[in-house]
């Protein structure tokens, strides 16, 4: 028993022994606290992956006839989307003691000229034919067609940062946990060549412009909160290494239109986002109020998502939307960049 009590008091003295030695301080602690990072990135997109795939339809479940329709799937690379591509960005950080801002930015636009491998049913807002704008565009097998993506990246959040672990005169760890949203923008434009016509497909029956030129936007934000390391080690006297990591994640239940997705017909969302962070950089000391630095960023995104039709509707609701499948949806790739700025 005494054994037990010494045992427990020791381990809740520690804290307060290693504060008093300089081990723990509290909040952030390091040589670049409180001062502002702001660079820019330039790198890859790689290894993008992922496509859509139908399920099942809410009104073949409700009433137990099959509308005839088959679920298809595509994926990104049958689109012709199997590249790496550029990418640029800026990225902006604002530590204090206990928070640090943090904002990223990047953007990359996959551009695609290809031939369709089969034939593809897909749904591209204002396609024009005959006077008429259609949702819809069919691009039959062995058509070229070019394809374009200008997508934007945001990331915003905040990182709140207790204590810091301090080795010898500069080198520190601060652990944090962090909170923030990350949102995803998307202008596409498909240009298949002169409409020809209209075709249906589905059950009730619906328009295709066969072949044509469209474009859209979509997009949509999720929350994200993780935990993550970021250390500092001075190199030199104008020299110090800031080393970062990070994994955030999120789950979601809920509706499409509650986080920014544009749907046709508001869906049920079932979602899980994980992203995961490396950093490296160099500061190179250029005064004392402004520093230079370089580095490396590499971060993984990996989202799979279920869209559902809203189950509390009615069969006539159900008929009268036309509600289409069921889908999954799935996308991953990792960016690699490398940045420059300074530290102000």
């Amino acid at each position: 028993m005494k054994k037990t009590i010494y045992i427990l008091s020791i381990a809740l003295m520690l804290p307060h022994l290693l504060s008093a030695e300089g081990f723990i301080e509290a909040g952030r602690v390091s040589p670049v606290q409180d001062a502002s990072h702001f660079g820019v990135r330039v790198g890859l997109i790689q290894e993008f992956e992922g496509g859509v795939q139908e399920l099942s339809r809410l009104v073949t479940r409700r009433t137990g006839s099959s509308s005839g329709d088959l679920p298809e799937s595509y994926t990104f690379k049958e689109l012709g989307f199997d590249d790496d591509y550029g990418t640029a960005g800026i990225v902006y950080q604002k530590p204090w003691k206990y928070f640090t801002f943090n904002f990223q930015a990047n953007y990359f636009r996959p551009k695609v000229s290809t031939t369709a491998i089969r034939d593809f049913f897909i749904g591209v807002p204002n396609v024009e034919f005959g006077g008429t704008e259609y949702d819809y565009m069919f691009i039959p097998k062995g058509q070229k067609y070019t394809a374009t993506l200008d997508n934007l990246l945001l990331r915003l959040g905040t990182r709140f940062t207790p204590l810091t672990f301090k080795f010898g005169e500069d080198n520190y760890v601060t652990p944090w946990i962090g909170l923030g949203v990350f949102s995803a923008i998307g202008f596409f434009e498909v240009d298949a060549g002169r409409a020809t016509g209209l075709t249906q497909s589905e059950n009730p029956p619906r328009d295709y412009v066969v072949k044509g030129k469209g474009d859209g936007i979509n997009g949509g934000a999720i929350p994200e909160i993780g935990i993550g390391l970021d250390a500092y080690f001075q190199l030199t006297s104008d020299i110090g290494l800031e080393l970062g990591g990070g994994i955030m994640a999120m789950e979601y239940d809920g509706r499409t239109d509650i986080v920014g997705i544009k749907s046709r017909n508001v869906k049920d969302l079932d979602a899980s986002y994980r992203a995961a962070e490396l950093s490296a950089r160099l500061r190179f000391r250029r005064s004392e109020t402004k520093d230079f630095f370089l580095g490396i960023n590499l971060q993984t995104f990996d989202t799979d998502a279920n869209t559902s039709a809203d189950t509390d509707q009615t069969t006539k609701e159900i008929l009268t939307k036309r509600e289409k499948f069921d889908k999954n949806i799935t996308l991953e790739f990792i960016t690699g960049t490398i940045e420059a700025g300074f530290i102000f």
